[in-house]
């Protein structure tokens, strides 16, 4: 795991007191990070390192997964939502008796990804906390007006 996939997302001190003293007896500290994973395939295992290493203090607050890089995979669907746009436009001019004319405007629409969520603490037996990555749906809307010729 490289230093720059970890950051401090949160940081706390707080004084300990004796009873019925104003004086602190101490400090305690905690700390929350955000840790980024590229690679699914050790990431259980890594996980299960830093709850050891952490002990009774480590908690897991919850693992998301998300893809790195979508500009190719929603190129492709902006590609196929225009030609579904011109085919289901053709179709509608065609049973008007009129042939398709040209795009007059063109406005899309892309829904946020669904992020898939995967964890389960491992059991004191477990070697690695199991995480599947499921499946993720990106998805484009266009809305296209063509003149009628």
């Amino acid at each position: 795991m490289r230093a720059a996939g970890i950051q401090t997302s949160g940081l706390s001190i707080q004084p300990n007191y004796q009873s019925n003293t104003a004086q602190p007896s101490g400090y305690g500290a905690s700390e929350s990070i955000q840790v980024t994973l590229s690679h699914l395939s050790t990431a259980g295992t890594q996980i299960s390192a830093a709850v050891r290493a952490g002990g009774n203090a480590a908690v897991v607050n919850g693992v998301s997964l998300n893809l790195r890089d979508t500009s190719h995979l929603l190129a492709a669907a902006r590609s196929a939502a225009v030609a579904d746009a011109r085919v289901k436009a053709a179709q509608y001019a065609s049973a008007l008796g009129r042939a398709l004319g040209p795009l007059v405007s063109m406005t899309e629409a892309t829904a946020p990804p669904a992020i898939p969520y995967a964890a389960a603490m491992p059991s004191a037996k477990s070697a690695a906390v199991p995480v599947s990555p499921g499946s993720e749906q990106l998805s484009v809307t266009v809305t296209a007006v063509f003149a009628l010729a």
